[in-house]
């Protein structure tokens, strides 16, 4: 028994039901985020998601793909410029996931629709790709554990010197008679 092929429509034809990325400020290059305190910092991330509600998805919204960026960019900027920049750096594991978090399950707004709720998808995954600091705060930052350690040596009292191979030899005696070069 034969079927008859499926009927698709225009926006099922056009837009993929499969998993979809979607890059912090729209590149895959890191973007320049200001974390708490003013500390300017170098980032990429990636989302995953999947399109579940063509309706939501292609009718109910204008623009899609392009008012989720947005959406997507703020919520991720939100996480990430309240946290201070050794944070940001160093605990990226639980970033990660409180972005992730925040990106399933917070409203847009007070009492607003999710991510999820809002465009018809599936928050799939989030991947925070590169936290860096930039070139000049890095060149800083040594400079700074540098100054502190000369600092350190300079406030701190000499202590005796170590025994070495020198010390447990006796000196040697004066000669009487100067040495003669042949």
């Amino acid at each position: 028994m034969a079927y008859p092929p499926p009927l698709f429509t225009k926006l099922e034809l056009e837009v993929s039901l499969m998993n979809q990325e979607l890059h912090l400020g729209g590149s895959d290059t890191p973007q320049r985020i200001m974390s708490r305190g003013n500390v300017a910092l170098w980032a990429s991330a990636m989302l995953t998601y999947r399109i579940d509600d063509l309706k939501r998805w292609g009718i109910e919204n204008r623009s899609p793909q392009t008012l989720l960026q947005n959406d997507f960019d703020g919520l991720v900027k939100d996480v990430m410029q309240s946290e201070t920049i050794n944070e940001l750096v160093s605990d990226r594991a639980r970033i990660k996931e409180d972005i992730y978090q925040t990106l399933k399950n917070t409203p847009l707004n007070k009492d607003g629709p999710t991510l999820e709720e809002k465009y018809g998808i599936k928050v799939v995954s989030f991947v925070l790709r590169d936290t860096r600091y930039g070139e000049k705060l890095a060149e800083a930052s040594e400079d700074k554990k540098r100054r502190e350690l000369i600092a350190e040596l300079k406030t701190t009292p000499p202590t005796s010197k170590p025994a070495g191979p020198a010390s447990s030899t006796p000196p040697i005696a004066k000669r009487s008679t100067p040495c003669v070069k042949l």
